[in-house]
């Protein structure tokens, strides 16, 4: 597993009321994505992974972390590496932000209104799960 994290970060749908964000990724050894925590300045995270890949507010990340890609990261996006303790204090801390219980319980948060625009599709196979149906078949 490789793990990295991303400064400063925007999302036009959930910036504006969120704040910036710190990404943090786990990367498998098929050079996908295996979990994800996204940090918020308000308080706020999200936390996907494999069994957990899609909801409104976002997904896991689908790039396949190619050398080439983690290059084109660290200069765009001020990405540096971590170590894995740090990657799984962000992933127990995103457990209880402030607003997982409401996620979790089907209470869902007020989303800003510009956010439906966001189309995100639930039901598209994401790479990582297409990369292992073609092998396997």
């Amino acid at each position: 597993m490789r793990y990295s994290k991303a400064l400063h970060q925007f999302d036009r749908y959930l910036t504006p009321t969120w704040g910036e964000f710190e990404l943090l990724s786990e990367v498998a050894d098929d050079l996908f994505v295996n979990r994800d925590v996204r940090l918020y300045s308000n308080g706020h995270a999200l936390r996907y992974d494999r069994q957990h890949y899609a909801d409104e507010f976002g997904s896991l990340g689908e790039a396949r972390r190619t050398v080439q890609y983690e290059n084109r990261c660290a200069a765009r996006w001020q990405t540096v590496g971590i170590s894995a303790a740090e990657f799984e204090a962000a992933w127990e801390t995103a457990g209880h932000a402030k607003n997982q219980p409401q996620r979790y319980q089907e209470q869902r948060l007020e989303l800003p209104p510009e956010f439906a625009a966001n189309d995100i599709d639930l039901t598209r196979i994401p790479p990582w799960l297409r990369a292992g149906l073609s092998e396997g078949a």
